[in-house]
């Protein structure tokens, strides 16, 4: 099962650190102590815990537990305030009951999951400042004590906390709240590790979900409306290992390997012929006033930068005086672009 996917994936030995450590925070006790066990296994343990079960590692200060093992013991110290949790359940309601408000009795798994998906994309902000900072400790100083330090101080950002309470995070805290949002509606659902494959090597977490028996990747952050482009995109809602394997290597073997989850495959808006784009694009514009344009052209003979200029010209040649294409974005085909209205 995705839901416990890591817990599953653990020897015999960490599986029973794992349940000491969930039983502990369960109980919203404040510290941990695991006999007969090395500190290895147990912060193998404890990952694997934060993984499956964010729902346990959502408040300040509990967000990173660091062993310290003695005469064959290991003890987790950890802050728990009951404030932080009465915070976190009040917003985290809040949010479900917008999301009931939104999901329909009639709907699937893709349309459950796109709904929890936009509600993220549309209230999180991303702590671009903690990423740079975090990201410049790992090149500069990576040491296990220091990240472990950086992300204590700043675990809001990296838990689901910071999505649901502070709507600011990281990627961590958007995929573990994304993961406790589609649990909460019967959706199983994975947080996944990676790591950018352009040189950079810069960490990265997201989801596995599955939907209508197809499990497929989803990554959020990737979604999020940016300055130069303020608009929901859905690149990778619905991905497969060979979209997400041209930007980042997962960490874990999924097996996302059917297009019937993408959104631009749901949609009808992935071409492979170059003519077929380009019709529908003359009829999109046509039509159009405000609003966001999407397709995925994964043909062959066109790269993203032909895509980028044919994407422009046919959006502006085809709108009315009063519109224009005022952002755009191209990559790996995928291509994003907001029409709006000049004349305001």
């Amino acid at each position: 099962m995705l839901s416990s996917y890591y817990y599953d994936n653990l020897d015999a030995r960490a599986k029973a650190v794992y349940g000491v450590i969930q039983s502990t925070l369960s109980r919203a006790a404040r510290e941990c102590t695991i006999a007969c066990a090395d500190a290895e296994t147990a912060q193998v343990a404890w990952q694997a815990v934060v993984m499956d079960r964010p729902d346990f590692i959502n408040y300040p200060g509990i967000l990173w537990g660091v062993p310290q093992a003695r005469n064959n013991t290991v003890r987790f110290e950890f802050e728990y305030s009951d404030a932080d949790e009465s915070e976190y359940s009040y917003h985290l309601q809040s949010a479900l009951d917008r999301l009931n408000g939104k999901i329909k009795s009639s709907d699937d798994d893709y349309a459950v999951c796109k709904k929890i998906y936009d509600y993220l994309a549309s209230t999180v902000k991303y702590s671009s400042d903690v990423y740079d900072k975090y990201c410049e400790l790992a090149r500069t100083n990576p040491s296990l004590s220091r990240i472990a330090e950086f992300m204590l101080n700043h675990s809001n950002a990296f838990s689901a906390y910071g999505a649901i309470v502070d709507k600011r995070c990281v990627c961590q805290g958007v995929a573990k709240a994304f993961k406790v949002l589609c649990e909460r509606f019967g959706i199983e659902c994975t947080c996944v590790l990676g790591e950018t494959n352009d040189g950079r090597k810069v960490p990265h977490m997201f989801n596995v979900v599955e939907l209508d028996g197809i499990r497929t990747f989803v990554d959020v952050v990737s979604g999020l409306p940016a300055d130069k482009l303020p608009m929901i995109r859905y690149d990778y809602f619905g991905a497969t290992s060979r979209m997400v394997q041209k930007r980042f290597t997962v960490k874990g073997e999924f097996g996302c390997n059917d297009e019937g989850a993408s959104y631009y495959t749901r949609s009808g808006l992935r071409f492979s012929d170059a003519y077929e784009l380009k019709r529908y694009l003359v009829a999109f514009t046509a039509h159009a006033t405000d609003g966001a344009v999407r397709v995925f052209y994964d043909g062959k003979g066109i790269s993203d930068c032909e895509l980028r200029t044919l994407f422009s010209d046919i959006i502006n040649d085809h709108c009315d005086s009063a519109h224009e294409m005022s952002a755009v974005s191209v990559m790996d085909g995928m291509c994003n672009g907001l029409i709006t209205n000049i004349e305001r």
